[in-house]
Order: C-alpha cells, then sequence, then structure tokens
C-alpha cells in the first residue's frame, strides 16, 4: 500500500498472523481500539475488524482515527478520508487526515467540537455511490462549524477509487494531491445558495 518504514513505525502497524493490525488512540492518547485489516477479504464488511478480548470483549465503538489532528490546535487543515489506510498515506505524504472507524458518511453529533477550531476540512471520499452520499451527508453536518470543501477526482479516476489508489494506482505525487486540494469545491449552504439566486 505504498507505506515507508517511518510510517510503520509512526503508526505503529502489526501482524498477528492474519491480519495488519492498526491501533487506534483516543483524544487522550489511550489506546482504545486495535483494527484488524484484511486486504484481500472477499467482502468489504470483513476487511476491517475490531479487537476482540479472551473474555470476548468488542472495542469497536466508533471512534476518530486521528483525532489528535482535530485537537491540535495548530493545525487549520484536515482531510477526511474514509479508512483508516487511506489516512495513514495521506499522512506520509505530509497533509493531517482523520476519519471514522467505520467507512462513509458515519458521523457522531459529539464530534463537531473538534471542527469548531478548524479553517477548512477537505473531504475525499471514496469514488462511488456510497462516498458521493457520504460526503453529501457530512457536508449537511459539518459547514455550520467549518468550512468544507469536496475534493474532485480525475474524470478518468477508477470506479471506487480512493486516496491510496491516487498515489499507488496512479502513480500521483504529494504536489498532484495538493492540486486536488487547492481545485476543491467550497460547500455553499443550499438555502443560500436559492437567495442569492432569486
Amino acid at each position: 500500500r505504498g507505506y515507508s518504514d517511518e510510517t510503520l513505525r509512526r503508526f505503529q502497524l502489526g501482524w498477528d498472523k492474519e491480519r495488519v493490525t492498526i491501533p487506534i488512540y483516543d483524544e487522550y492518547n489511550n489506546l482504545a481500539n486495535i483494527r484488524r485489516y484484511k486486504w484481500n477479504s472477499p467482502e468489504d464488511h470483513l476487511k476491517v475488524l475490531n479487537y476482540v478480548d479472551e473474555l470476548g470483549n468488542s472495542y469497536g465503538e466508533v471512534r476518530i482515527f486521528g483525532i489528535e489532528n482535530l485537537v491540535d490546535p495548530s493545525i487549520d487543515d484536515i482531510v477526511w478520508s474514509e479508512g483508516e489506510t487511506d489516512r495513514i498515506l495521506s499522512e506520509q505524504h505530509g497533509f493531517p487526515t482523520a476519519c471514522p472507524t467505520s467507512g462513509a458518511g458515519t458521523w457522531k453529533p459529539e464530534w463537531a467540537k473538534y471542527f469548531k477550531n478548524k479553517k477548512r476540512v477537505y473531504l475525499a471520499q471514496d469514488n462511488d455511490e456510497a462516498g458521493r452520499s457520504a460526503t453529501a451527508k457530512l457536508c449537511e453536518k459539518l459547514y455550520r462549524f467549518v468550512d468544507v470543501y469536496v475534493i474532485q477526482w480525475p474524470e478518468d479516476f477508477p470506479v471506487k477509487g480512493d486516496i491510496t489508489d491516487f498515489y499507488i494506482k496512479l502513480g500521483q505525487t504529494t504536489e498532484d494531491f495538493q492540486k486536488l486540494l487547492d481545485n476543491a469545491v467550497k460547500y455553499v449552504d443550499p438555502s443560500i445558495e436559492s437567495r442569492v439566486a432569486d
């Protein structure tokens, strides 16, 4: 997936003999979950599993992976990706990124407070119907707290393509992704747009 050795160490990625392990920390830097990723799973719902301990306790509460970027007051702009592996690669390229630990469109009302001290959030969801639907829902949730920009994938971008595909399959660079951010479309409240049109 294009990760450098430095990235493997930074994100403490591991291997449990079945799956890649991705530690998830809360806003206090406490270990809250370990996501278990299998890149070649035939079914999407089995691609990422939550850690279950020897007593059967699951740690699958939906969290923000990358919450440290949201609570850091020195970071103004955030990329919001669809999944953990995209977030990791985006960070490797120098873009502060976060995502939910449960896929496209997930949102908790209590997350709003983390965006109030940010200037911009860039939505980089997958290039499919689920991703577009998630983008629309996230725009409606976020625009009240932060300026929301929607990344426009290239016209020839693969169906279901994501941040990882942008770098790995298409061979694009950090500079190319920065151009996507520079050309992202700002979301405008539809009620404002209708008043301007009138």
